[in-house]
């Protein structure tokens, strides 16, 4: 019964053929998003595929991901959310200052949520049309 949002599939696609390592952090059983995305013939790791069996807020697990990567001198993490809270309490976490927070302005907000994210310096709002574009420019 699940659909993807309009340009979603594609685009994860695209990331998953790229250079980038993609991770998926949900609040959703984790095998329940694997068997989504392999409808849909992605193959991403499960291990890159992290849900609420790992028992931990999202920020935790930035971090974990975070130091996996602790060779990576230029390492970019790109957190996109659909709940404006979750973002916040990255933002909280002064070891992931540099983490690029962004709202996504489709799914699970509101838009008083929407308005907050547009005035916090932290936090960028993000349309699905951009997500859709392969550029990483947002």
């Amino acid at each position: 019964m699940h659909r993807f949002y309009p340009g979603v599939i594609e685009r994860l696609q695209q990331i998953v053929a790229s250079d980038v390592e993609l991770y998926i952090v949900t609040t959703k059983e984790g095998r329940f998003v694997k068997q989504l995305l392999e409808q849909q013939n992605i193959a991403l790791p499960a291990s890159n595929i992290i849900g609420k069996e790992s028992k931990r807020p999202k920020y935790e697990t930035l971090r974990i991901i975070r130091d996996s990567y602790q060779t990576s001198a230029n390492l970019s993490l790109f957190f996109l959310e659909d709940r404006l809270k979750a973002l916040q309490q990255v933002a909280q976490q002064s070891d992931l200052d540099f983490v690029s927070l962004f709202l996504a302005d489709w799914g699970y907000n509101l838009e008083s949520d929407r308005t907050v994210a547009n005035q916090d310096k932290r936090v960028k709002l993000l349309s699905l049309q951009q997500f859709s574009q392969s550029s990483y420019d947002w």
